[in-house]
């Protein structure tokens, strides 16, 4: 029954691939041990809430693909129950889309207040850079200035002084070169200036907290949501890549049986180019059940026995398999190979017990 149902699953996903395209999940983000942060309490920075915003563009196209022609009545008993556990969140989705535009960066209008600080940091920033341009235009200070450029030392904006005019220039030293040469002093006419765009900057990261507490706030109730999404479009990725797989080595969904029957027809394995390999057609398991294949050295026994092999675990992994119409596999409790001969006269012996140890093995199980 599980194996049938991973089958329809898989068949089902490539109906709806075929109709549809694609089924969009680029993007998709881990997020569960952020969703657990936030259930501990714990704010989201602004690259979680990236990632979460991610995933919730996600659902929406998902969401958006499975409803995409409202005409269409198609039933897909397999998939539908998939999409139907996942949620969309628009509103949330655009909230954070508003407010941050980056790992560290976040929208000048996220908030009203954020955009009002920001403006007068960027007032107080302009008188800063007019005042000391001044300075460096200034013939007073010509022969005092190391070069004309401003620099940001311990976050102050400064001007670089020869050490013998360091007494003679009004301001605060805040560091010094490597040679010893240069002192950078922030001016005297700025320090209050640079005061102000501290205690702004202090309102900014003040209030990117509160933008960030307030996302954080949207997230926390629907965690649990979010998860059953995620865990969801995961299980959708799986399905549809196998979907996609079967398309990419034209394979087909075989019929499925619990008696040990095999009847494989025109069975390719997939690593083969499918232009060149040669079908084969293989059955076993209704009038005799043990199979012995002969032949010369190249002749494809090895493949033959690795293709049967290949194909039950890719049909009870829900793959479909590339075989012609009508082809039947068995779901079977345990599968047994053995495999390998390196036919070394050394090691023959080696070889030869290795190998009886795990036929026996084999024959009583």
């Amino acid at each position: 029954k599980e194996v049938a149902i991973l089958q329809a699953e898989t068949t089902q996903a490539l109906n709806m691939s075929v109709k549809k395209g694609v089924l969009p999940l680029s993007g998709l983000k881990e997020i569960r041990h952020i969703l657990k942060r936030a259930n501990m309490g714990a704010l989201l920075n602004a690259a979680e809430l990236l990632d979460i915003r991610s995933v919730l563009k996600v659902c929406s196209k998902a969401k958006k693909y499975h409803k995409e022609d409202d005409n269409d009545i198609t039933v897909y008993p397999a998939i539908d129950p998939y999409f139907d556990r996942i949620t969309a969140y628009p509103g949330i989705e655009k909230q954070i889309d508003h407010c941050i535009i980056g790992p560290d960066s976040f929208a000048d209008d996220a908030t009203p207040e954020l955009l009002q600080i920001r403006k007068q940091i960027k007032s107080v920033n302009a008188k800063v850079k007019e005042t000391l341009q001044g300075i460096l235009h200034s013939h007073s200070y010509q022969d005092m200035l190391q070069e004309p450029v401003i620099t940001i030392r311990q976050d102050r904006y400064c001007l670089p002084i020869k050490i013998e005019h360091k007494g003679q220039f009004k301001g605060i030293v805040h560091d010094q070169s490597a040679t010893g040469a240069t002192v950078f002093m922030e001016p005297m006419q700025v320090v209050e200036l640079n005061n102000q765009l501290r205690v702004l900057e202090h309102k900014e990261h003040e209030e990117i907290q509160k933008i960030l507490d307030m996302l954080t706030m949207l997230i926390v109730p629907i965690t649990d949501e979010l998860e059953i999404s995620y865990d969801t479009l995961v299980q959708l990725d799986v399905i549809f890549a196998r979907s996609e797989f079967a398309l990419k080595i034209d394979a087909r969904e075989p019929k499925l049986n619990s008696n040990g029957y095999i009847n494989l027809k025109s069975a390719r394995h997939p690593l083969l180019d499918k232009n060149t390999v040669v079908p084969i057609d293989v059955y076993v398991g209704d009038k005799f059940t043990t199979l012995l294949i002969t032949g010369p050295n190249t002749g494809g026994k090895t493949v033959t026995l690795k293709t049967i092999g290949l194909f039950t675990l890719m049909t009870q992994s829900g793959m479909q398999i590339p075989v012609s119409e009508g082809s039947e596999m068995a779901v079977f409790d345990e599968v047994f190979a053995d495999l390998g001969d390196e036919q070394s006269i050394e090691q023959s012996l080696s070889t030869f017990s290795s190998h009886m140890t795990n036929i026996v093995s084999i024959l009583d199980n």
